[in-house]
């Protein structure tokens, strides 16, 4: 029996998208390899941001994790998804940029008036409420407007890609930047972003 220390996470693939909760990789994958011997199954039946799936694949053990939260299951997914096709990844990229120049043009230049009169047709969660404790209503409340147009746009252009794993990858970004793309963000100098 030893103890060891709770690191923050410092491989890239702890931190390419934000989670509530998320356990300390290097105690995972010390108990994954002290318990579970090499080519084992490891069952996560909380998968949360992935971590133990990351580290059962990376010691070489087989996993099946899932969630009753489906941004959990997605997030897991796509952080242990191998191998990519990063041709079509760059190619569904850069269709979404080009499609996308127009509409930030727009919000940039915009007046408020010209942002409230645009009718925004791209579907976006209106009409869904928040938590009776949060600061605002609804969940459109958390976003300015040219925010949502732009967003909701951006969600859009995704997705419109046919290649299923390139448009969900552009998803996994795409949800991984809500936290930093709405009313409710302040950042934190101290903090790497």
């Amino acid at each position: 029996r030893r103890a060891f220390p709770a690191e923050k996470a410092k491989a890239w693939h702890y931190k390419i998208h934000p989670y509530y909760t998320k356990q300390p990789s290097n105690v995972v994958g010390e108990y994954i390899r002290h318990f579970c011997p090499e080519g084992g199954l490891v069952v996560d039946p909380f998968c949360g941001s992935g971590v133990t799936a990351i580290e059962a694949l990376a010691n070489r053990r087989q996993t099946i994790c899932l969630d009753l939260d489906p941004l959990a299951v997605f997030i897991t997914r796509q952080t242990c998804l191998a191998p990519v096709d990063l041709n079509a990844y760059w190619e569904a990229y850069h269709q979404v940029e080009r499609e996308m120049k127009p509409i930030i043009e727009f919000v940039r230049k915009a007046s408020t008036k010209e942002l409230d009169d645009y009718e925004l047709k791209e579907w976006y969660p209106k009409g869904v409420k928040l938590p009776s404790n949060a600061d605002t209503g609804y969940v459109e409340d958390l976003f300015g407007r040219a925010q949502l147009i732009a967003l909701a746009r951006l969600r859009s252009a995704i997705m419109e890609i046919p290649n299923q794993q390139a448009r969900e990858l552009l998803l996994f970004v795409f949800s991984g930047i809500l936290d930093r793309a709405n009313l409710t963000y302040f950042r934190n100098p101290r903090r790497a972003n």
